[in-house]
């Protein structure tokens, strides 16, 4: 029994996370065996170094019980190091039951000169794909009801080079009952693809073609996304339903997405060639469809895809409106990940003249404790000015600043100076930001000697609000916070109780991976062994889902 799986590739697969999230899915679709291990290596990406991630996926790889193809198509779309450096090591690694087929339109950067000696890799080269007379002569027996001369069979030879792209093509035109025998003359045995297209073209109803021009402007489609893009550039066109269902009868190179069902792209070539006829009929049109598309995903909720038809319009100023519009609530559920996908979308040069956006990357740099790009972003938003911008940018700016000197620098007296300052300029609840600041004072004042002051100050908080806000969670986990640093693991462990129940019934995870941390530093604390492996096990469940210093601090007690 054979098992096989193909995977289309496309430029958007050249971040490395969104590629692993692919191929996973594309053993599970191949029948792999350890579902579990491929679970948890996609809940865990952020967090993997490249080469875990490799080793995880030969093992996974190697524990195939039957012959399992896997299929790379489009491959020369790859421009990643990290994803050659794994493909390679696949095509390398004496895998049991796996062979990987890679097409592509040139060679990757792989080295292959021993395997090539040892004929442990088959290569079918362009001249190899060439179909001569009597294999274009067995193919056009199976196409029943279009018949072709040997003169002709001939001509098609000659003219396709024995292409069989353009060959289907020719097939594809002249199956149109419109389409007399008479016309297939030699403009139509031609290897230039935007030409066939533009025969077949003429064959097809105008408005039917039209409209595969402007959905080809998307990466992907479904009838909604269809019938909202006509109903704005072409309301006279048919609906969506029906233009799917003619796509499909005439396999027009329509391409199902397995991730998203419902959903559909054209093949690349052709998606390509009618982006290239738009272009030259309509050009006007195209930038306003990509800016439709953006709201519209954006309508829908879906900010990734909404940014990069943002981008694809050459609306930066909409495409960093989006991100400060959304990142707050993401972020409050924990979810720096998403956000840090988001702004790699924005070209770097637009991201560093924007304040907004740094201010937010500034945040993601504390949960991942990236202290290099901490420390320039910070010299970039002061020769920015900052500090002359509006008051919750400010306001942002100091605890950002704070937050910098006290837990980087060591510097508690001059954090709380710029922390105090910055809640005097701006009232914020939110859990990741006016929250987290408070937590952030408390810890300031405990690192100064006043103990008592910051859990003072914590029960203040925890008097205003309600046990479901996120003030009152954050100020019993910086509670939580006091009480081990000044070595009350009582209090402490009482505290982190109390957190994991209030927080047992949200999306809080970055909460909840902190109660159990919080829990098991003070068993670690106590010598209290089975316990403390317990704890931490239970914290490292939520790898990626809450401050990496936390994550990292877990496995190595």
């Amino acid at each position: 029994k054979s098992n096989y799986a193909w995977l289309s590739l496309d430029e958007s697969m050249n971040d490395s996370k969104t590629f692993i999230s692919y191929l996973i899915e594309m053993l599970n679709r191949a029948g792999v065996q350890d579902k579990k291990k491929l679970k948890e290596l996609d809940e865990g990406l952020h967090l993997m170094t490249w080469e875990a991630i490799i080793a995880v996926i030969i093992d996974v790889v190697n524990k195939f019980q039957n012959l399992t193809r896997l299929i790379l198509d489009d491959y020369h779309l790859i421009k990643n190091q990290d994803i050659h450096l794994l493909i390679e090591v696949l095509i390398r690694e004496n895998l049991n039951n796996v062979q990987i087929i890679i097409i592509t339109r040139w060679d990757p950067p792989f080295k292959l000169s021993k395997l090539r000696l040892y004929r442990k890799v088959f290569e079918i080269r362009m001249r190899d794909l060439r179909f001569d007379n009597y294999e274009i002569t067995q193919l056009l027996s199976k196409n029943h009801g279009i018949e072709f001369s040997q003169d002709e069979i001939e001509e098609l030879y000659i003219k396709t080079e024995g292409w069989i792209l353009a060959i289907r093509m020719v097939l594809f035109a002249k199956s149109f009952r419109e389409v007399k025998d008479n016309t297939l003359e030699q403009s139509m045995l031609t290897t230039d693809v935007d030409r066939l297209m533009l025969l077949i073209s003429e064959n097809l109803d105008p408005k039917f073609f039209r409209q595969m021009q402007l959905c080809a402007l998307c990466d992907e489609f479904n009838e909604d996304l269809v019938n909202a893009i006509c109903e704005l550039a072409f309301p006279d066109s048919c609906k969506a339903d029906v233009f799917l269902s003619k796509l499909k009868s005439l396999n027009f190179f329509l391409v199902p997405l397995f991730y998203h069902e419902e959903w559909y792209r054209f093949h690349h070539l052709i998606s390509d060639i009618l982006k290239r006829q738009l272009t030259k009929t309509e050009p006007k049109i195209i930038m306003s469809i990509y800016l439709f598309v953006s709201n519209w995903f954006a309508d829908k909720g879906n900010i990734h895809m909404a940014l990069r038809y943002a981008i694809k319009a050459n609306n930066c100023e909409l495409a960093c409106k989006l991100i400060t519009q959304h990142s707050g609530e993401i972020l409050d559920r924990g979810h720096w990940w998403t956000v840090q996908s988001w702004l790699n979308i924005i070209p770097r040069q637009i991201r560093q003249a924007n304040v907004d956006l740094l201010l937010t990357e500034l945040l993601i740099c504390e949960e991942t404790w990236n202290l290099d790009d901490f420390s320039s972003i910070l010299d970039m938003l002061k020769s920015m000015g900052v500090e002359n911008s509006s008051d919750k940018n400010i306001s942002l700016y100091l605890f950002h600043l704070g937050y910098f000197l006290m837990f980087v620098k060591q510097e508690p007296k001059k954090a709380i100076e710029l922390i105090e300052r910055s809640i005097a300029l701006h009232h914020d609840e939110s859990y990741m930001f006016g929250a987290r600041r408070e937590l952030t004072l408390a810890c300031g004042k405990q690192m100064l000697g006043l103990t008592s002051l910051a859990l003072k100050s914590l029960e203040y908080t925890l008097g205003k609000f309600e046990p479901s806000s996120t003030m009152y969670i954050r100020s019993i986990h910086g509670k939580v916070l006091i009480h081990l640093l000044s070595g009350n693991f009582e209090s402490a462990n009482n505290d982190s109780k109390k957190l994991l129940f209030l927080v047992r019934d949200t999306d809080l995870q970055y909460a909840k991976g902190w109660g159990f941390y919080s829990q098991g530093n003070v068993a670690f604390q106590s010598y209290d062994e089975s316990k403390v492996i317990k704890v931490f096990k239970e914290a490292l469940a939520f790898e990626g889902v809450f401050n990496l210093r936390g994550y990292f601090d877990a496995l190595a007690g």
